[in-house]
């Protein structure tokens, strides 16, 4: 059996939310005082921070790497190395090569789900070159549909395997957006801890205006944030639907190009000029027809700026 050693992925307690918990109820007892009603609103808000922080409890777990298969030792789970898709990080995603930065929280996307590569966890850069090595080089039309795979197959057979560049949009693309996760927890703490209020007083505690109020006002801005984030949500997944599937092919005789509605080949002398930005954790490559322009996303299961590089090879130094 040919085995790399296991990557221990350790527990995860929210420290951070329980910490969160009491500081709360503390400051709940200050501002409101320190009678029976007011401990008993300050154990609800307490209680809905400990029903949020369960959330985000990870149990230990060991990946093992063996035999072309990834297998979670605690619950059995099995992920052939043909069903890894990439390893997404932020602001970039890998796929063959490559480790995330040691800062960085790190996705394993997979085609039935994905799996938690935590920031600074001992071994995960040499677990990751290993999974490499046993995954090897990157089959470069694996996925890709029928009108771009005729189109990489013609280009190839003319010109070279190494003349041409293909990439496509993974079928799973797990969000780490951090800011949102943050918001969503705020809005869950502020709609539990508004209605665990109401519940407590109506149970028993003395209703007044101020406690009251307080506790609509809680439940109502967090029901708000919920419903933006879920707004956010929505978008996202909705613009990866329409995605699903998408893919380019840059070869000496033009682009083959399926994005979203986008579907067909564009010849070199069509191209007008083209320009990659990259803005933060955001880049951007603008291909210019005449009369448009076509915007790709960061989204393929290789960089945005080796897509670029491959343009410039053959569209001329006369476009930037």
């Amino acid at each position: 059996m040919n085995e790399t050693p296991a990557l221990l992925i350790p527990a995860r307690w929210p420290a951070r939310i329980i910490v969160g918990a009491a500081f709360s109820a503390m400051l709940w007892l200050v501002v409101f005082g320190k009678g029976v009603t007011e401990l008993i609103w300050a154990a609800a808000l307490m209680s809905s921070f400990t029903i949020v922080a369960l959330r985000h409890i990870r149990p230990r777990r060991h990946l093992v790497l063996a035999d072309g298969i990834i297998t979670v030792q605690e619950t059995g789970e099995r992920i052939p190395l043909d069903d890894v898709e990439a390893v997404i990080t932020r602001p970039r995603m890998l796929v063959r090569e490559g480790t995330p930065p040691e800062s960085a929280d790190a996705m394993l996307a997979h085609r039935k789900g994905e799996l938690l590569l935590p920031r600074r966890i001992r071994g995960r850069a040499a677990w990751l070159g290993a999974l490499w090595q046993r995954m090897g080089r990157a089959d470069p039309v694996r996925g890709l549909s029928a009108g771009l795979l005729a189109f990489q197959q013609q280009q190839a057979a003319t010109f070279g395997e190494e003349s041409v560049t293909a990439a496509r949009i993974p079928s799973r693309w797990p969000g780490l957006a951090p800011a949102r996760r943050v918001i969503t927890d705020i809005a869950l703490i502020l709609v539990l801890g508004g209605i665990l209020m109401a519940i407590a007083g109506n149970a028993g505690a003395n209703l007044h205006g101020k406690q009251s109020g307080v506790a609509g006002a809680l439940t109502g801005f967090g029901g708000f944030l919920l419903f933006l984030t879920w707004l956010i949500g929505l978008g996202r997944r909705s613009a990866m639907k329409r995605l699903a599937g998408s893919g380019i092919v840059v070869g000496p005789d033009g682009i083959a190009l399926q994005y979203g509605l986008l579907n067909g080949v564009l010849s070199w002398e069509e191209l007008t000029d083209y320009k990659y930005t990259q803005s933060g954790q955001a880049a951007i490559l603008r291909l210019y027809v005449p009369g448009s322009a076509i915007l790709l996303g960061d989204f393929f299961d290789r960089p945005l700026a080796g897509i670029h590089e491959a343009i410039q090879q053959y569209a001329g130094p006369r476009r930037q």
